[in-house]
């Protein structure tokens, strides 16, 4: 009995050393790809798709409608400058999404100081429900 332990503890020993040098050679993190030199990782170029001048915290689509909702003043329309061209949509928008088109759905029930974290439609898309804080 005590023969069998020792060679089953020798045995795992030398496993163990076995894999000590693929351990140590391991790289510490995952690596990936390099980011490209002069790259530059955001823009404040004219995109191509509306945008907001905040943050975009939840997207909600129903019967052709994209809702959009977060921390936002104002949206602009595909190709324009940074701050150009801006309609006021307070927290939250609405989209055609067959056309792109800005619809004037304009619900203020943040009351500007609030955020829109959450847009979730029912199953039939009849109605859009709408979390977050409204101050």
């Amino acid at each position: 009995m005590r023969r069998r332990t020792i060679t089953g503890c020798l045995l795992a020993a030398l496993a163990l050393l076995g894999t000590a040098p693929a351990l140590a050679t391991a790289p510490a993190r995952p690596t990936g790809p390099e980011p490209l030199a002069g790259e530059p990782t955001l823009t404040a170029d004219p995109m191509p798709t509306w945008q907001t001048d905040g943050i975009v915290w939840s997207m909600a689509y129903a019967k052709g409608v994209v809702y959009v909702g977060g921390v936002f003043g104002n949206v602009s329309p595909p190709g324009s400058a940074p701050g150009e061209n801006r309609t006021p949509r307070t927290n939250f928008a609405a989209f055609d999404a067959v056309t792109g088109e800005l619809l004037p759905c304009a619900p203020s029930f943040t009351g500007g100081s609030g955020s829109v974290r959450a847009l979730e439609t029912s199953a039939d898309g009849e109605v859009l429900y709408v979390g977050g804080s409204f101050g």
